[in-house]
C-alpha cells in the first residue's frame, strides 16, 4: 500500500519505468537461467535412475 502512495509524486515514477526497463531484461535471462538449471536437474535425476536401474539389473543377472 505505501508504493501507491508514494506513486502520486510526479518525480518517482520516471526512476521506476528505467528501473523496469533494466529489470525486465535481467527478469528475461534469470528466467532463462532458472530454466536451464532445472532442466539440468532433471536431466542429472533422470540419469542417475537409470544407471541405478541399469546397475541393478547387472547385479541381479550376475547373481
Amino acid at each position: 500500500m505505501p508504493a501507491n502512495s508514494s506513486s502520486d509524486a510526479a518525480p518517482q515514477p520516471l526512476p521506476r519505468t528505467a528501473q523496469t526497463r533494466f529489470e525486465r531484461p535481467r527478469d528475461i535471462v534469470s528466467g532463462a537461467v532458472w530454466r536451464i538449471v532445472v532442466r539440468t536437474s532433471m536431466l542429472a535425476l533422470q540419469a542417475s535412475l537409470t544407471l541405478t536401474i541399469v546397475t541393478d539389473m547387472k547385479l541381479n543377472s550376475m547373481c
